[in-house]
């Protein structure tokens, strides 16, 4: 599937189709790129050491040009994504007080694009998202996600809004860019957004808490399924370094499993990386 979504967006590649009239995106920043240079590129001139994990089947040195970035907020993950060499980062935000915050901090940045559509199982759907105006980041599309964890005491400061949904094969298509990296957190939506992917990219990572271990562990078989083989479960958001331990499916969870027993205050979090 990868290399027909492939196919059709570089085949194209004299005009990326930005501005798709179904497909609500701002172009941040002009690029000063040759079209033809949009297509998926490798840097040479960018250490990637960070994204390296010594272990077998694994390159030694993973060279990144297109981020996804779902669930974006409002773009905190902007400057750790182009400090890793990604010279393209697509930004998946579907609020409008959190997209807003973005294009201000970003406004003067080239290669930073901005879908205002939550990225989902389905795309041209409407969902809910129940949104915390003084803490935008417990934003979620699934309220259970609050009620019963560690967010329950934010339900009553909660408002509805009703957004509208792409996956991001359709992502891919329209836009014209071809991740390497996809990077979900989105409070309790993971496995729809992964519902919506037909392939793995090179590395992807997706947010879990310690509530919701079968969440995680659907997210895990999902990954599985794409074609995903290789695993790092982090209790924190930091990126793997080289001398992190690689995990197969299974391993991993049973680290989640582990560290949730261990959890007794339901504090801890962090990030599953998964590598194709």
């Amino acid at each position: 599937m990868m290399n027909k979504i492939a196919a059709r967006v570089l085949s194209n590649c004299k005009r990326v189709a930005l501005y798709a009239y179904d497909v609500s995106v701002w172009r941040i920043a002009q690029s000063s790129m040759d079209p033809k240079e949009l297509r998926v590129r490798k840097r040479s001139d960018v250490k990637a050491d960070c994204l390296s994990i010594s272990a077998a089947g694994i390159q030694k040195s993973i060279m990144l040009g297109v981020a996804f970035d779902v669930g974006a907020f409002s773009g905190n993950s902007i400057p750790r994504l182009t400090a890793l060499g990604f010279d393209n980062i697509i930004c998946f935000e579907p609020v409008p007080q959190n997209y807003r915050a973005l294009f201000r901090r970003n406004r003067r940045k080239k290669g930073i694009y901005l879908i205002t559509k939550a990225a989902s199982s389905k795309s041209g759907a409407e969902i809910e998202m129940y949104v915390n105006k003084h803490l935008p980041w417990l934003n979620t599309a699934h309220k259970d996600w609050i009620a019963g964890t560690r967010h329950e005491r934010f339900v009553k400061s909660i408002r509805k809004i009703c957004v509208q949904t792409i996956t991001l094969d359709d992502a891919i298509e329209k836009c014209g860019f071809v991740p390497e990296y996809i990077k979900i957190d989105v409070e309790g939506h993971e496995i729809e957004v992964l519902n919506g992917l037909s392939y793995a990219p090179k590395i992807l990572s997706f947010e879990w808490i310690s509530e919701r271990l079968p969440a995680a562990e659907r997210c895990i078989e999902k990954c599985v399924a794409l074609g995903f083989s290789r695993f790092v479960v982090m209790n924190n958001e930091a990126v793997p370094l080289a001398s992190t331990v690689v995990v197969s499916a299974a391993e991993a969870k049973v680290q989640l499993h582990t560290l949730m027993l261990q959890d007794k205050d339901n504090v801890l979090g962090g990030n599953v990386w998964c590598f194709s």
